[in-house]
């Protein structure tokens, strides 16, 4: 996945949680998104997968 595609998901994901929280919750919400990320690269992707 590459940078772009991750942002596109990332906010999509953001702003459908606070669609969502809107039908729950009485107090206005403000889409102030802060994210703590450490991104790393899976252990999988470099296993020799031939037998």
């Amino acid at each position: 996945m590459n940078k772009p595609n991750f942002l596109f998901l990332l906010l999509g994901a953001s702003y459908a949680s606070i669609k969502f929280a809107k039908e729950f919750v009485k107090n206005d919400l403000k889409p102030e998104f802060k994210y703590d990320l450490e991104l790393d690269i899976s252990p999988n992707k470099f296993i020799n997968k031939t037998l």
